[in-house]
Order: C-alpha cells, then sequence, then structure tokens
C-alpha cells in the first residue's frame, strides 16, 4: 500500500485527539479546573474552551483541530480503532475482511436514527465513501491504494462491501477512523465537497450532540441529541467558548467559568 503522506498521519492525530475530546465531554471524564476541582460526571452542561473558530463542519474534508473536534459531537464513524489495536464498533455491527484481503464487508447496526428522525442505512455509508474518495473532494487519500480508489457497493439495507484495488492490513483502519459518515437524504444535491466553509453545511448527525448556535470568534453551542444511538448521555449542553488569549483563559478556569481546557 501507499504510504501515507506526513499530512495524512497529521489528520490521524488530530482526529485520535477529537475522539478524547468528546469522550470528555460526554462521560464527563476531565482535567482539573484547578487544584483538586473536578468537572461533575452528572453536570447537566460544560463549557469547553477552544483556542480558536472551528474552520469546518464538512467531514468530508475538513483538518483543523477545532472543526474535527466539533465533527466528533455531532457525526460517527464505523468504528474506531484504540491505541492498543482493538476495535470499537460504532455504526458498523461487525467488520470481517476477507482471507485474500482484497474485500471488506461491513453490516450495520439496525435501528440507528439521524438527529432529525431519518433512518441511518447503507446508502448513506456508500454515498459517504463514494464523496470522499473523489480526489476533487479533497480529502481522499486514506481512501486510495497506490493510484486507484477503494470502492464500495450496497449489498443490503443494513450491509456494505469496500472492494479493495490491491490488498492491504492498513485498509480497515483507514476505511473507520477517518471518515465520518453523513446523511444522504441531507447531502444528495450536493455538488461541490470541497467547499470548506462553516456555515454551508447543515449539521444533521448520529453523534452525541447535536449544533444549536454558532457566532464567529464567540462561541458554539451543541445540545444533546435524542436520537442518539449510544444511549442517555451525562452532559445535555455542551458550551464552547473562543478564548485565543492562554491569559484570559487561566482566568476563566481559575473563575469557574470554563470546565474544559482542550
Amino acid at each position: 500500500m501507499k504510504r501515507k503522506s506526513n499530512k495524512g498521519k497529521w489528520y490521524a492525530l488530530i482526529t485520535i485527539i477529537a475522539v478524547l475530546a468528546v469522550i470528555a465531554a460526554v462521560f464527563g471524564i476531565s482535567k482539573s479546573k484547578k487544584d483538586g476541582q473536578q468537572v461533575s460526571k452528572n453536570s447537566s452542561s460544560l463549557t469547553y474552551a477552544f483556542n480558536a473558530d472551528p474552520v469546518s463542519l464538512n467531514p468530508i474534508n475538513s483538518n483543523d483541530l477545532w472543526g474535527l473536534k466539533t465533527i466528533n459531537m455531532i457525526y460517527s464513524p464505523l468504528a474506531r480503532t484504540n491505541n492498543d489495536g482493538t476495535v470499537t464498533y460504532e455504526l458498523a455491527k461487525s467488520i470481517k475482511q476477507a482471507e485474500d484481503g482484497k474485500s471488506i464487508d461491513v453490516k450495520l447496526r439496525k435501528g440507528i436514527k439521524w438527529s432529525d428522525g431519518k433512518p441511518f442505512t447503507a446508502d448513506d455509508v456508500v454515498f459517504t465513501y463514494t464523496q470522499k474518495a473523489k480526489k476533487e473532494n479533497g480529502k481522499y487519500e486514506s481512501l486510495w491504494i497506490g493510484d486507484k480508489p477503494i470502492s464500495v457497493e450496497k449489498v443490503g439495507d443494513y450491509e456494505v462491501k469496500f472492494i479493495l484495488p490491491a490488498a492491504s492490513a492498513a485498509a480497515v483502519n483507514n476505511l473507520t477512523n477517518e471518515t465520518y459518515i453523513i446523511p444522504k437524504h441531507i447531502y444528495k444535491n450536493t455538488s461541490d465537497f470541497s467547499v470548506n466553509d462553516l456555515g454551508v453545511y447543515p449539521t444533521v448527525g448520529t453523534g452525541p450532540y447535536v449544533l444549536k448556535k454558532f457566532t464567529s470568534g464567540s462561541s458554539l453551542t451543541l445540545t444533546a441529541n435524542k436520537y442518539y444511538y449510544g444511549g442517555k448521555v451525562n452532559t445535555k449542553k455542551i458550551n464552547v467558548r473562543i478564548i485565543e488569549n492562554a491569559d484570559t483563559l487561566k482566568v476563566a478556569l481559575q473563575k469557574g467559568e470554563v470546565d474544559l481546557e482542550s
């Protein structure tokens, strides 16, 4: 398999950072606000500090840290590969690579809904990977082997198959960790996914939160997704404050105005 560029490795790294951030937000795991003080696991709201605005909430090609942190709270991947090599399934129920290494069968979880109440199906997965594999959309590297793209086909309403141009031991990791599934019914008429603009794309996802409000240079507000397949989240509301100045952030933490910093 063609080696990933340094840019691709950086993208994977910040995606992992984003995963850790959302785990902290949902389950109440946090740094101390100040000596010995922790955020309550049962807090109904949490205030989180970003050092800058998210550049984009476009899951197809976003690669800025703050955008990815936010995307990870709104959207879900098929699965996540943990640091120890184990896999945590999200939208997928099972992932199996063929013995010859040239195809990967993915069975999807049934009963999942998008945050607008529409059902999640294989059509969404096929649509997402087809769009992301296009070079013109700007973030295709993890879905190519050598000079050819990985293709995906629908097997059933809750099953898809990925066809690899060549056997690759890294394919499962690349397919799952770096792609957040988007809803076909929202994006089907979008002609240009290369646009990297926060205001262009709606935020209908399957993740634990829904973006309710964004004020550039100031704040984001996310509320719990009532259709979240992972169950009831502990923190019902996440307030994100954009604080670029380190001294201002330090004061906000000391005063208890901010619970978490990145």
